[in-house]
């Protein structure tokens, strides 16, 4: 299967696909997360990374190039797509928080 998307709705997506990934895993212990949506996030990634340019002007230098490494790059996407996802989710913790604060409330 094919997934057509537009240009301005990537960043969406890779946040949806990040966010999720985040829910399903981030308080499983090493070896027992859902290693397909780890997966599918780390293949998504890969794939932004390797159609990004390798390539940058150092701005105090101007005339050497910089070669950014996959590892780096994808460690700056990653930097960059937690930076814009931080707000959703503590709002998404905080909501969950309340819920189970209520529950617990009214279940004494």
């Amino acid at each position: 299967m094919e997934l057509q998307i537009k240009q301005e709705n990537y960043k969406q997506l890779v946040q949806c696909i990040y966010l999720g990934n985040l829910v399903i895993n981030e308080y499983r212990k090493a070896g027992e997360e859902k290693k397909e949506y780890a997966d599918l996030l780390e293949d998504v990634l890969l794939q932004i990374v390797k159609s990004m340019p390798k390539t940058e002007l150092n701005f105090e230098f101007k005339a050497i190039p910089y070669k950014k490494t996959e590892d780096n790059m994808l460690s700056d996407l990653c930097d960059r797509i937690e930076d814009s996802i931080n707000e959703f989710y503590k709002e998404y913790r905080n909501c969950l928080f309340d819920e189970m604060l209520a529950e617990k409330l009214k279940s004494n």
